[in-house]
């Protein structure tokens, strides 16, 4: 009679932890999970894993390039190069960029100016409602293109999110809360 209820009793935790064991590998192999901390402070955006160099540009005419894509998504979470982009400034004006890259299905890309201070403190440029301002060009999805934007203040990054995103970014934007954010791009483009 003892090695019923001994029975009994394995079988169970057996089972539980193979229930275990089962839920991390699939939370593990989903890519389940941000790679960085959401605590940010309520008027800035933590972007510790964003490339905060710029490398020399290159002459594009009446735009300066960077050599490379300085804007780069959070994660690529569509595995196909989308998210990734170069930025051009106006040799004339420095709120006149380029963003050259291409969307993984929207036709529409929205840029949001930003002051990057360091990696804890990026701040985004105001509208006069307060709110983060943004622009939106439309792009043909899965295509190289190069969208041009023209912002007025004081900025040196910007967010990057397609089309449909672009209400979810603004506000995460404005909450300083990392968990409401879409899928975005970030980088230094000055």
């Amino acid at each position: 009679m003892n090695r019923r209820i001994e029975h009994i009793c394995i079988e169970p935790l057996r089972l539980t932890i193979a229930a275990v064991v089962a839920a991390a590998a699939v939370s593990l192999l989903s890519g389940c999970g941000r790679p960085y901390t959401p605590k940010a402070p309520k008027s800035s955006l933590r972007v510790t894993s964003m490339p905060f160099t710029l490398d020399d540009g290159t002459d594009q005419g009446s735009f300066t390039c960077t050599a490379t894509q300085t804007i780069q998504p959070e994660f690529d979470w569509e595995l196909d190069g989308s998210g990734f982009y170069r930025a051009c400034v106006s040799k004339s004006d420095s709120g006149d960029i380029i963003l050259e890259g291409f969307t993984s299905k929207s036709d529409t890309l929205c840029a949001f100016p930003a002051q990057f201070n360091d990696q804890s403190h990026v701040y985004t440029v105001r509208d006069n409602s307060g709110l983060a301002t943004v622009q939106c060009q439309y792009v043909t999805p899965g295509v190289k293109s190069r969208p041009e934007f023209k912002f007025t203040g004081i900025f040196n990054g910007v967010f990057v999110v397609e089309g449909p995103d672009k209400d979810k970014m603004a506000g995460c934007l404005a909450a300083g809360n990392y968990y409401l954010c879409p899928r975005y791009s970030f980088g230094k483009i000055k």
